[in-house]
């Protein structure tokens, strides 16, 4: 009898704690996430009229042979039927890793959700931001839907920003805990049949606690080089064994600003890795070649070997295991990840980004 392989869990720390934040801020920041992510149920078996949003049975078989047509292994209808109506405020799991991604946001923006959460919670400030006189976390839940949605509607941008900020958190941290997601979607954390890759035994330099910082000395220092092992990198090393991650671990220990570094304009979420081998250690391994008018600003600022055909031939070779070519030459199919590469790279080239 096979026994199942799989990667070796990596223990989560406790949420941080979020300074200044009464009982009274945490449940009206889960009433609002309540409404990014709602419990919606049959209207005949509607059991909470005030945390449930109502459809009828049309709607719901509607809705699940939608879902069947989108998806590898469909769910049976009743399971299709507990994923609309599971409520993850209800989750403590969920509960946790929202106030864990409120630990790590930085204390300005912690403070700044403070008062915003302070203002909803008296007459007039939630009569100034939702146009109603009641306290968000007193609504019902399709009011405290609407008042999301018009919010992401507003031509006003701090209304739209914080519609937005509330839509991400909750969306992120049910994405990344809630079980029936992942079943619907039929996401595992790790391949079948893995098998951990080889790794290697590297001699960490380990400093002892103190209040001075340590000195080495040394002629070069080689900072964050990815996949070529870098002197120093900002993170922690973990070998291949634990890999890959639950998606809440993998944003703790791997990931720049634990996944939540956005542009200013809130426009954009940068993934970025931030581990022992940076982006190597979680990207798809699609490389794109850099810009004709970049290789020319290197080469202006003196590193001439970047306009070189040498340079060139390095990037060809880079790139020789991710192409089609390459899959004929050792005569195997793409794997999932090559396949999304050959989307990425004609829509980067139309783009001018390669």
């Amino acid at each position: 009898m096979s026994v199942e392989i799989i990667p070796i869990p990596v223990k989560l720390p406790g949420p941080r704690e979020a300074q200044g934040y009464s009982e009274e801020h945490w449940q009206t920041l889960f009433a609002l996430l309540d409404a990014v992510t709602p419990s919606i149920v049959v209207d005949s078996e509607v059991t909470d009229g005030r945390n449930q949003l109502r459809i009828t049975e049309a709607q719901c078989l509607e809705a699940y042979e939608r879902t069947k047509r989108n998806v590898r292994n469909a769910p049976s209808y009743e399971k299709f039927k507990e994923y609309l109506g599971s409520r993850p405020t209800n989750s403590p799991a969920y509960i946790e890793q929202v106030k864990r991604i409120i630990g790590h946001l930085p204390k300005s923006a912690q403070r700044d959700l403070g008062r915003l959460l302070t203002l909803l919670n008296t007459q007039v400030g939630s009569l100034l931001a939702t146009g109603y006189r009641v306290p968000v976390k007193e609504q019902p839940l399709h009011v405290r839907e609407a008042i999301l949605q018009s919010w992401n509607s507003s031509r006003l941008n701090i209304f739209f920003q914080l519609g937005n900020s509330f839509l991400k958190m909750g969306r992120l941290a049910y994405t990344q805990i809630d079980p029936l997601f992942h079943e619907l979607n039929d996401y595992t954390n790790a391949v079948k049949d893995y098998k951990p890759g080889p790794t290697f035994d590297y001699k960490f330099m380990q400093f002892p606690a103190g209040d001075k910082p340590a000195t080495i000395d040394v002629d070069v220092v080689i900072v964050g080089s990815g996949c070529g092992g870098g002197f120093v990198d900002k993170g922690y090393y973990f070998p291949p064994s634990q890999l890959p991650m639950t998606a809440s671990a993998a944003y703790e220990f791997l990931y720049e600003s634990k996944g939540l570094l956005q542009t200013d304009d809130q426009a954009l979420t940068v993934i970025a890795g931030s581990n022992w081998g940076g982006g190597g250690t979680v990207n798809w391994s699609v490389c794109l070649q850099p810009q004709g008018y970049v290789r020319q600003e290197w080469a202006d600022a003196g590193l001439g070997f970047f306009k070189t055909q040498e340079f060139q031939h390095c990037l060809d070779r880079g790139n020789s295991g991710r192409c089609p070519q390459a899959w004929v030459a050792r005569k195997s199919l793409p794997t999932k990840h090559e396949w999304c590469g050959t989307l990425l790279r004609p829509m980067s080239s139309r783009l001018w980004l390669w």
